[in-house]
């Protein structure tokens, strides 16, 4: 484990009182350990301003994440490995009202539809996994057209008695990578 570096970040939500759920994880360039072979995203993979939230049919919202449910993960106890299968699912974001209702910030969070009850993959109703861990995973904006989008939140709850999954939106995880970029003295 390599320590963190010592510094402070601080973050403002843009409406009012509203706590941020983010974290960032400063690698050092001259030694990435495992990252090392890893493909970062970059330029209009990422895009800060994705608002207002797509309610239209030409795109949608995608979320990746690993679950912690038991049923997604084997352990490999000989081979001293772990294979856990992904989640992910396609939705659409909650309308302006519902942010309200949930007393959450449109400009800060991502808020999209997961309701537990109506999940059908291939025409037949399934009980999905629980979704703790999902918790920073990616939320990406894909158009139906070109099947890509890029990334525009980070999952960071699911509120499974009011059917949602809420993001963090990316624009304060660079925030927050900035901040502590100024602060990390140069190796």
């Amino acid at each position: 484990m390599i320590p963190l570096p010592a510094c402070k970040a601080h973050l403002r939500s843009t409406e009012g009182d509203n706590d941020l759920d983010v974290a960032v994880l400063a690698l050092p360039s001259h030694q990435p350990g495992c990252f090392q072979q890893r493909v970062f995203l970059s330029g209009c993979e990422i895009d800060r301003d994705d608002r207002p939230d797509d309610q239209g049919l030409a795109s949608f919202y995608f979320v990746l994440g690993y679950s912690a449910s038991r049923t997604q993960v084997q352990v490999d106890r000989v081979g001293l490995q772990i294979h856990q299968r992904s989640f992910h699912c396609c939705t659409s974001p909650l309308a302006s009202a519902e942010y309200l209702q949930e007393q959450l910030s449109q400009a800060d969070h991502i808020a999209l539809d997961f309701d537990h009850k109506e999940i059908v993959i291939r025409g037949t109703r399934v009980t999905p996994p629980k979704l703790q861990g999902v918790s920073g995973g990616g939320i990406f904006h894909i158009s139906r057209e070109t099947n890509h989008g890029p990334l525009v939140a980070i999952a960071t709850q699911n509120k499974r008695s009011s059917r949602l999954i809420v993001g963090t939106r990316i624009k304060h995880f660079i925030a927050i990578a900035r901040e502590l970029k100024r602060h990390v003295p140069a190796p």
